[in-house]
């Protein structure tokens, strides 16, 4: 069986590295539901990246969701807020989630990206247009969809094609939900 994927370890690493280029070094997740491969690897690169770049992984900054949507972020958001943890960023494991998050510190006063950046994946529709407007992790669902075609198309001409795995990289979008910090 063919499979086309993201590369969701590589891409978390990025996101976790341009936060640090930032100057970020409490960087919060708040991390998908464990039986979800995608996030499982998204939490697996962000624990990468940051001990890559010598910052040790704080698991009270790591906040697990049972669904990936708006409600669970802005719960899990508030359980991150009212943990006393001292955080400068939130890796968010989709963009509803990080929105979610957005909603939920806003009411609480805290300025987004002033207080703390947020970064979510997907690029949905609503990241461009919200407030601020969500940088994320764009995965390339037109290209995603496109060697789908052509990987059906192949198996209807040829009688045996061997199944194949392909791995396709996130690309950083830069918008207005992160800022640099002084390092402390």
């Amino acid at each position: 069986v063919d499979a086309i994927v993201t590369d969701n370890m590589d891409a978390s690493m990025q996101a976790v590295e341009y936060l640090i280029g930032l100057g970020h070094r409490r960087i919060a997740t708040i991390a998908g539901p464990a039986r979800d491969r995608s996030c499982a690897r998204r939490l697996k690169g962000y624990r990468t990246a940051l001990s890559a770049n010598g910052i040790p992984v704080d698991d009270g900054l790591i906040v697990r969701t049972t669904a990936l949507n708006h409600e669970r972020g802005n719960a899990a958001m508030n359980a991150l807020l009212a943990s006393g943890q001292d955080f400068t960023a939130v890796l968010a494991a989709n963009d509803a989630v990080a929105l979610g998050a957005i909603v939920s510190a806003t009411a609480r006063d805290v300025d987004i990206p002033g207080d703390i950046s947020v970064i979510g994946f997907d690029d949905i529709q609503g990241a461009s247009v919200s407030t601020p407007s969500l940088t994320t992790m764009r995965v390339d669902k037109e290209q995603m969809g496109m060697l789908i075609i052509e990987r059906m198309l192949s198996r209807l001409w040829t009688y045996y094609l061997a199944p194949q795995r392909i791995m396709l990289s996130a690309k950083l979008v830069v918008r207005d939900s992160c800022r640099a910090i002084e390092p402390s």
